[in-house]
């Protein structure tokens, strides 16, 4: 229980501190200093408590991480300057979702269930339906009422 609220807790203040490296030192910049701490971190935990570049998962996880911190930390962070931390997150996140599905479907074959479809459309046309743009209500200024 108390790593699930960790985890929620890292996932929920991570944009928060990414977009604003990513304004203050630029995006490129930003993510190239995130992937060099995380590379340090990483490579510490893996010589300390595994057996370090070795094993037969290790292509598997350099591809992971390629595609995960690589691909996806080039485009959140290029995504934080122009959407803010809020739309961007939601983006990654929704993004990511449709993507490991239909990676799942194709790679190992297991598809959603009729039930979880549903509730997965459900869930991103309601995202969908929020990010609409919308005009606001007509307003028209009373006489003599201040801006």
């Amino acid at each position: 229980m108390i790593g699930a609220l960790a985890t929620t807790l890292c996932f929920a203040i991570t944009p928060v501190f990414a977009n604003q490296s990513a304004h203050r030192l630029g995006a490129a910049a930003a993510n190239f200093w995130r992937l060099a701490v995380a590379l340090l971190v990483l490579g510490v935990w893996a010589h300390s408590n595994g057996i370090g570049l070795g094993g037969p998962a290790f292509g598997w996880f350099f591809a992971g991480g390629l595609a995960g911190f690589g691909l996806g930390g080039f485009a959140m962070f290029q995504s934080l300057p122009r959407l803010g931390s809020s739309l961007s997150t939601l983006v990654v996140q929704c993004g990511s979702a449709v993507a490991a599905s239909l990676l799942e479907w194709t790679w190992l074959g297991t598809g959603l269930s009729p039930l979880q479809l549903a509730a997965f459309v459900l869930t991103l046309t309601g995202v969908t339906v929020g990010l609409l743009p919308r005009s606001l209500p007509p307003f028209r200024r009373r006489n003599g009422a201040s801006a």
